[in-house]
């Protein structure tokens, strides 16, 4: 048997959405475990473990079959073996939404260590996916409607020139000298960033039911489940 890993299942390491969002699927852990085994044997072994019968050698589809029943059964704590890595380009808005997840581990790009050069967030390159009307009855919540997105969009790109405008001045300072960490004042939330997240697959399903809605708020959990999908 050809030894197999998660990263050989993915059709693509990279997905990016038309926003210009993406996650990089980065490591799965373990790789394989044992050898010539799939990557997922160590959540089906950690399972076996009740029965006292972790050294037990099952066929992979024995192995897919158990962890499918455990998360059927919602007994997902033996996914908590089994850890992946992300590299997510997203605007802050987006990272920051991701830090309540106190389960993953973070490390995120710091505009105190390099200036930041890639620029920010343009609603107006997908209108009808990033302005919406908000949702009267649910918080967190948006819905489509194209009669908003024609009288908003101006105003949308009037203030996509403004935060040009800032990020003009926000160069100037640092030409001129000024600390990044004090230059970095300015930045709006729609400023890109760069973090490297990972969850181990237990807290990681936990965190794609919460996110998983039809709102562009759920956009980077749809890009990290597909990044983990994979056929069957």
């Amino acid at each position: 048997m050809e030894r197999t890993t998660i990263r050989d299942q993915l059709p693509e390491r990279t997905i990016t959405c038309p926003s210009g969002i993406s996650v990089t699927l980065v490591s799965a852990h373990p790789e394989s475990w044992p050898k010539n085994s799939i990557s997922e044997h160590i959540i089906a072994a950690a399972a076996r473990t009740s029965f006292n019968n972790f050294d037990q050698i099952s066929s992979p589809e024995k192995d897919t079959a158990l962890i499918r029943r455990l998360y059927k059964d919602q007994h997902t704590s033996p996914l908590e073996m089994a850890s992946v890595t992300f590299q997510i380009k997203a605007p802050k808005f987006v990272t920051i939404q991701l830090l309540r997840h106190r389960s993953f581990k973070f490390n995120e790009e710091s505009q105190r260590y390099h200036q930041v050069q890639e620029g920010f967030f343009h609603p107006s390159s997908n209108p009808e996916l990033f302005i919406r009307r908000q949702d009267p009855k649910n918080k967190q919540s948006s819905l489509q409607d194209e009669t908003l997105v024609d009288a908003a969009k101006e105003k949308v790109e009037a203030i996509e020139g403004k935060i040009e405008v800032i990020f003009g001045l926000y160069h100037e300072l640092c030409k001129m000298g000024v600390a990044r960490e004090c230059a970095r004042f300015c930045l709006p939330m729609a400023t890109w960033s760069t973090i490297v997240v990972q969850a181990d697959l237990h807290n990681l399903t936990k965190f794609l039911r919460l996110r998983l809605t039809p709102t562009p708020s759920s956009r980077p959990a749809w890009l990290l489940k597909r990044c983990i999908s994979w056929p069957g």
